[in-house]
């Protein structure tokens, strides 16, 4: 924490020198290349059960940023949600026939600055939105002790809304090495940047904006689709024995144990149902997080029924 022109301003996360030591995977023999992992041509020095305890209790002693309240809410992206023209957006609330809406407003429309395109945003819709698009990407070992949403905040540096689309910046130690691996993200060894698309339509009264998971053309879901093929290819290792335990594949992925389990069932999906997720034409509100929350079905209409329910 220190001052600035009479502000406080607070930085929680640090990674220094030790960080990068304690993280650095060239202990385990191997090299690291653009977010990919390869066998190096020296020998280890620590065996990976060490390396990855260090892993676990760095994301657990790792502090938890502030978050932020309107009338009893909390605001998870505050201080990290910006309009196009650079200015924070702040949480604010409305009352409306005895109900409460809550929104994230651009400060530039309270201290005379010229706001962005979009000034206003539904609060749960955005957040909902940003929730669907990163938690699916966190490694297993970032923060795996803390909340959902927690692990997904954290993770979090930088987003900007435009009219059509959101800029993402994340910190790269979250995210798992298949995700850093897609062409469409950069990153370096501190943060990864992406986008993606947002459809906003405005209300009756045009004041507000809100987002919008309506689709003009079919959107492949990435992280569904690699979770698709990664419970395919496990189980086929599985019914071959080319694989001890499914244990032993989440070791060898970097994925937590109750994640593969919660993955695999996925290598059961109905045809019609796959080739409706291969070709980005899934119900909107459909995630590989949503998907996973609850067992999936064993039969195919109950699976059709589970997946209606996103529409």
């Amino acid at each position: 924490m220190r001052k600035t022109h009479g502000r406080t301003r607070h930085y929680y996360t640090s990674r220094g020198g030790l960080n990068y030591l304690l993280r650095n995977r060239i202990y385990l023999g191997e090299i690291t290349h653009r977010g990919k992992t390869y066998p190096g041509q020296h020998e280890a020095i620590i065996g990976t059960d060490l390396f990855e305890a260090a892993q676990a209790k760095l994301a657990a002693a790792a502090p938890q940023p502030p978050l932020g309240r309107t009338k009893g809410r909390h605001a998870f992206l505050l201080g990290k949600l910006f309009d196009d023209a650079g200015n924070p957006m702040t949480s604010a609330h409305a009352n409306k026939a005895g109900k409460r809406y809550f929104y994230y407003v651009s400060t530039a429309l309270n201290t005379g600055k010229t706001p962005g395109i979009v000034a206003r945003i539904s609060a749960p819709k955005i957040e909902q939105a940003i929730a669907d698009i990163v938690a699916p990407m966190l490694s297993a070992y970032w923060r795996p002790e803390h909340p959902s949403v927690g692990r997904t905040v954290a993770a979090i540096q930088r987003i900007v809304v435009r009219a059509d689309r959101l800029e993402i910046t994340l910190l790269t130690p979250a995210i798992d090495l298949g995700h850093l691996a897609l062409p469409d993200i950069r990153h370096d060894d501190e943060t990864a940047c992406f986008e993606k698309p947002l459809r906003l339509h405005r209300t009756k009264r045009a004041r507000t904006l809100i987002a919008s998971t309506d689709r003009a053309e079919p959107m492949v879901d990435r992280a569904l689709v690699r979770a698709l093929a990664m419970s395919r290819r496990w189980v086929r290792e599985l019914s071959a024995a080319e694989a001890p335990s499914l244990r032993s594949i989440a070791k060898r992925e970097s994925v937590c144990p109750s994640y593969a389990r919660q993955i695999l069932p996925l290598a059961f999906l109905a045809p019609d149902l796959v080739e409706t997720i291969l070709a980005g034409t899934q119900p909107d509100s459909l995630s590989l997080a949503a998907l996973i929350t609850a067992p999936l079905p064993v039969l195919w209409d109950e699976q059709r029924t589970l997946i209606a329910t996103f529409a």
